[in-house]
């Protein structure tokens, strides 16, 4: 791995929350013009999120009660 690749993983993981070795088990065998391209998105990437920080919490809606039915 060259020292130009190495540390455009070190800086998409910083800004994508994504670690290094996913980063680099993504970009395994891609020419150099395309792993930068993946590089510069890769804060775009979708990452882990808790079940608590959920966007959609504020559309959950309850099921009607038995009773109401």
């Amino acid at each position: 791995m060259t020292e130009e690749r190495l540390s455009a993983l070190i800086e998409a993981a910083n800004a994508s929350n994504l670690t290094i070795d996913l980063l680099e088990a993504l970009t395994q065998g891609l020419s150099r013009q395309a792993f930068l391209r993946v590089m510069g998105n890769a804060s775009s990437m979708p990452s882990y999120m808790k079940s608590s920080d959920s966007p959609y919490l504020a559309r959950k809606a309850k099921a009607p009660s038995r009773e109401s039915l």
